[in-house]
């Protein structure tokens, strides 16, 4: 969690935008962390929603390496 709200801190500051690749990956390890917690404690719901924003992260990353 604290890699989200630090990439989100990043966003909001201006330290980092939506078209840096950094913040994209910083995004994808930060849910992937959430994903393994929320597997573990079984909640569902939460965990589809973060590996959709893995996905989301990882295809972002690959457009833009591309």
């Amino acid at each position: 969690m604290v890699l989200i709200l630090s990439d989100y801190y990043f966003l909001a500051n201006k330290y980092l935008d939506g078209q840096n690749i950094l913040y994209h990956i910083i995004n994808a390890l930060g849910s992937l962390g959430l994903t393994v917690d929320l597997f573990q404690k079984k909640a569902w719901p939460t965990f589809v929603m973060q590996s959709i924003f893995i996905l989301i992260a990882l295809y972002t990353i690959t457009r833009l390496l591309l």
